[in-house]
């Protein structure tokens, strides 16, 4: 049904046909006039009692004034009442857009569809909101101190507020609490589910929130400097903003691209389809070249020093070379191990499933390469600038390079994620399935605990 939108233009009055969906009819039903009795528009009158209506796109009619160079009026409720703010066409279908101005403060606003919209504002202090669905909201500031809210269903919420305290209060459901105080010496407990439990202990520096369910979200905060926003549907985005300087724009479908800038410097290419590639290039050191396909391949040069070849197929193999002292050999197939040696000193394995094992070796530069499946691995190697290259599946991948203070997050399904934080302290947390989990904890001091399933349990 076609009807007439009454538009409070510059100069005058202006009514433009648009189409509405059937919730927004509802919504504006009162507001309805007929135009005439023998045809079906209608004028719609757009008054501040109709403040669920977030948006109305508004065509241009072909005999529209041709002085007119807008062709999208869009409400928002969030001003005052009744105004109206004009936008470049967006479309309407379930492909996102990204819209990220960059003047210092920073502008990011996505409209993914009706019922979902992004707003982040960077102003020295920086805001997210992100309403990922109907039930669900982040709402990320940070002045120092850093307050995180999300609401990820009905019965869940998180709050974690930072003073040097710090303290979260998680409730992932009716039976399922986490409550992480920090006060110099910070204590996480984390109950995932009915029969496991993780127990990570972090000098007061750390922190890693998790909520592993559908609507799951991670937010890492790096020294009140960085960061990370994920939307995780089909429309995902990744947003991350460091120091007001970097800037990332993530495309999340078959042509997508991920571009960071750090500081002028570094700059990341991904174009996430089968025949993707990843470029990063660091201060004229680094460079990151991966080809994720089936015979693809990573490159990684640090300062003449360290080289990774991945190849990434059924006989791809891993080969890290650290000043001649570490050296990593990876057979990702069917029978795939890892083996991690660093100067006799350390050497973690863990055997994730009767074919998969997983082996940490630190020398308070840790480094972690986790067999996800048949063709995805992850190789971090630290001299103060850490970097990781993460292939999660032929169309995905995430590449984080922090100059010493790196971090991951990962997605690796609806109920598993991964959070490394480094600063020589690194920490991994990764939620293997609804029974299983791992927490390495370092200084000196590492354990870890794994709940493979109900009847297996290793304290390393």
């Amino acid at each position: 049904m076609l009807f007439l939108v009454h538009v409070r233009a510059r100069k005058g009055e202006i009514f433009y046909p648009v189409t509405l969906d059937e919730d927004m009819r509802n919504n504006m039903a009162p507001q309805l006039v007929p135009v005439c009795q023998q045809c079906d528009d209608h004028l719609v009158q757009l008054a501040p009692s109709s403040s669920k209506i977030t948006s109305v796109y508004i065509p241009w009619l072909k005999q529209a004034p041709s002085s007119s160079k807008l062709n999208l009026w869009t409400f928002s409720g969030s001003t005052t009442p009744g105004t109206w703010r004009s936008k470049e066409e967006i479309d309407r279908d379930n492909e996102s857009s990204l819209d990220i101005s960059y003047e210092g403060r920073s502008e990011v606003e996505i409209e993914l569809d009706d019922k979902r919209r992004k707003h982040i504002s960077y102003e020295g202090r920086s805001e997210v909101e992100i309403e990922l669905d109907d039930e669900s909201s982040i709402d990320i500031s940070y002045e120092g101190r850093s307050e995180v809210e999300i609401e990820l269903d009905d019965e869940s919420s998180i709050d974690i507020s930072e003073e040097g305290r710090s303290e979260v209060e998680i409730e992932l459901d009716d039976e399922r609490r986490k409550h992480i105080s920090y006060e110099g010496r910070s204590e996480v407990e984390i109950e995932l589910d009915d029969e496991s439990s993780i127990d990570i202990s972090y000098e007061g520096r750390s922190e890693v929130e998790i909520e592993l369910d559908d609507e799951s979200s991670i937010d890492i905060s790096e020294e009140g400097r960085s960061e990370v926003e994920i939307e995780l549907d089909d429309e995902s985005s990744i947003d991350i903003s460091e120091e007001g300087r970097s800037e990332v724009e993530i495309e999340l479908d078959d042509e997508s691209s991920i571009d960071i800038s750090e500081e002028g410097r570094s700059e990341v290419e991904i174009e996430l389809d089968d025949e993707s590639s990843i470029d990063i290039s660091y201060e004229g050191r680094s460079e990151v070249e991966i080809e994720l396909d089936d015979e693809s391949s990573i490159d990684i040069s640090e300062e003449g020093r360290s080289e990774v070849e991945i190849e990434l197929d059924d006989e791809s193999s891993i080969d890290i070379s650290e000043e001649g002292r570490s050296e990593v050999e990876i057979e990702l197939d069917d029978e795939s191990s890892i083996d991690i040696s660093e100067e006799g000193r350390s050497e973690v394995e863990i055997e994730l499933d009767d074919e998969s094992s997983i082996d940490i070796s630190e020398e308070g530069r840790s480094e972690v390469e986790i067999e996800l499946d048949d063709e995805s691995s992850i190789d971090i190697s630290e001299e103060g600038r850490s970097e990781v290259e993460i292939e999660l599946d032929d169309e995905s991948s995430i590449d984080i390079s922090e100059e010493g203070r790196s971090e991951v997050e990962m997605k690796l399904g609806d109920e598993s994620s991964i959070d490394i934080s480094e600063e020589g302290r690194s920490e991994v947390e990764m939620k293997l399935d609804d029974e299983s989990s791992i927490d390495i904890s370092e200084e000196g001091r590492s354990e870890v605990e794994i709940e493979l399933d109900d009847e297996q349990h290793r304290y390393i």
